[in-house]
């Protein structure tokens, strides 16, 4: 009996120091690190101040989440009178963690402009993956105004109207016309089960096996064993295939008012960025506000017809987010935007 409990014993501690050698291992490499993510009770999921991210889905990027908890620069909230700032708002799209920030359109935007303004440039990147326009109603209002920003960039497609957040987060109701918050998400049981399991996703080892099972559920088979070797490409649908109804459309009709209201106003000027086609409800009402619109969907499509490549990774052999034809693509198109409205 005691050589069976020794023998247990010696095998525990032989794992439990095997994992704090592969948590030590992963960590300083940063081959795989813990998530960058929290779960708010407030604002739902929010990026970590200065963790660091890796990643290896299409394409490949690294870096850190600023002081502030945005991607790039960490430019404090107070701003310069000879600053324009510019804040970008939407899904996985803006996020862009596919490529490196010296890649992404958002420094490639900000130095066309300094350029050619002579002022000083800053754009912050508030993209945060699986958000829908009511997650960026959420950034934009209690994230990015601390920032004062001159301009929201919110990148709008046929998904964003109709796809809920994944994750738990604030939502909306009206009541009498009017736009009220719901924080009721963080007494559901999604909420409280990804608070209880949090710790996973304080260690690497942990992420690495949520990551490992998320990518299981995504995948095929043959995806999973042969990687990039994989023939077919994985297709990550383009978000253009919306449905006729628009279950959100109230709520969102009365953000797109308050939007409008803002511009009324001329403190901070929004202008929507159509990345991605989407219904004829929200063309009509989107086209009745005054709200500038950016059409990088017909952008897009001129390039597609030309032959070019804007969201196919060569190396993962996977189409989804855009590559860095597609950033330099899009920082162009907004470049010649936002000139042309005199910026």
């Amino acid at each position: 009996m005691k050589k069976k409990l020794l023998s247990i014993l010696k095998f525990s501690s032989a794992f439990i120091l095997t994992i704090i050698a592969l948590e030590v291992f992963f960590r300083f490499s940063e081959v795989f690190l813990p998530s960058m993510v929290y779960d708010d009770p407030r604002l739902g999921l929010l990026r970590k101040p200065n963790a660091p991210y890796l990643s290896l889905n299409e394409g490949f990027g690294m870096g850190r989440v600023n002081e502030y908890g945005y991607l790039g620069p960490g430019y404090p909230k107070e701003k310069d009178g000879n600053t324009l700032r510019i804040a970008l708002i939407g899904a996985s799209i803006v996020q862009g963690l596919e490529v490196f920030d010296w890649q992404h359109f958002r420094k490639l935007l900000e130095d066309k402009l300094s350029a050619a303004s002579g002022k000083k440039v800053e754009i912050l990147n508030f993209g945060r993956g699986g958000i829908d326009f009511r997650g960026a109603y959420t950034t934009q209002k209690y994230i990015a105004s601390e920032f004062h920003p001159d301009i929201n960039l919110i990148f709008i497609g046929g998904n964003t109207f109709i796809a809920k957040d994944d994750k738990p987060g604030p939502e909306y109701r009206l009541q009498n016309d009017s736009l009220v918050t719901d924080y009721s998400f963080a007494e559901s049981s999604q909420f409280k089960l990804r608070t209880r399991y949090k710790f996973l996703r304080l260690t690497a080892i942990g992420n690495l096996l949520k990551r490992g099972y998320e990518f299981y559920q995504l995948s095929t088979p043959g995806k999973l064993i042969l990687g990039s070797l994989y023939k077919e490409p994985s297709v990550i649908h383009n978000n253009s295939n919306y449905v006729t109804e628009d279950p959100y459309i109230e709520i969102d009709s009365v953000i797109i008012k308050i939007y409008e209201n803002i511009n009324k106003n001329g403190q901070t000027l929004n202008i929507f960025v159509k990345s991605e086609e989407y219904s004829e409800n929200y063309n009509r009402i989107i086209r009745n506000s005054n709200i500038p619109v950016f059409d990088l969907a017909g952008e897009f499509e001129r390039c597609r017809n030309n032959g070019e490549n804007i969201d196919y990774w060569k190396g993962s052999n996977t189409k989804g987010h855009w590559n860095l034809h597609g950033h330099e693509v899009t920082a162009e198109f907004l470049f010649k935007n936002l000139r042309n409205l005199g910026f």
